[in-house]
């Protein structure tokens, strides 16, 4: 019976007998300009194999998870039963898919706006600072990189247009631009 130590001895090196490290180097291009070729037949088997059909439902089950319960693509990827390479593959050979996330998540976009707008309109301020930001691009830390700022005057004469224009959305001012602005009283519950 061998011992272990004689056993070690008689085990086969990894290296291929016969081959030298020349013929390897050519073996491994001749591997890879195959692979590099388009219309490698190993490429297309490989990526076959790897690649399967979306389920038939998956358009539906996407939209109404990403609109529905605000799926990510990894919760995506557990719903559907595939990996996130695929459902990778799959948004790019199938625009359907790719379309029913687009809409999924512009419908849960649309029930978070309306939530959001109505806490701000029920006094909830950190909801309007939140709105203003995400809506109108206001800034706490000075303008956008890029763009133009207001001077203060343009800010103001801008501040007094919408004012009037709501006015005269109202009818207080009856139309008339240069009617002087109506005084505002401080909330009650704020003073």
């Amino acid at each position: 019976m061998a011992t272990k130590k004689e056993a070690v001895t008689k085990a086969k090196p990894n290296k291929r007998p016969g081959l030298t490290a020349e013929a390897r180097a050519r073996q491994s291009a001749r591997a890879k300009a195959q692979w590099a070729a388009p219309d490698s037949k190993l490429r297309k088997a490989y990526m076959t194999a790897k690649v399967r059909r979306p389920p038939k439902h998956a358009v539906r089950l996407i939209e109404e998870a990403c609109g529905q319960y605000g799926a990510n693509l990894t919760t995506l990827c557990q719903l559907l039963g595939c990996c996130p390479q695929t459902l990778s593959a799959w948004r790019k050979r199938h625009p359907e898919i790719e379309e029913a996330i687009t809409r999924g998540r512009k419908i849960e976009e649309d029930k978070l706006w309306s939530v959001l707008f109505k806490q701000a309109m029920n006094d909830n301020t950190t909801a309007a600072i939140v709105l203003l930001k995400m809506r109108f691009h206001h800034r706490d830390s000075g303008p956008i990189p890029g763009e133009k700022e207001d001077s203060p005057e343009d800010k103001a004469a801008k501040i007094r247009a919408a004012l009037r224009a709501m006015d005269d959305v109202d009818g207080v001012n009856g139309g008339n631009e240069n009617a002087p602005l109506p005084s505002i009283e401080p909330h009650p519950n704020r003073r």
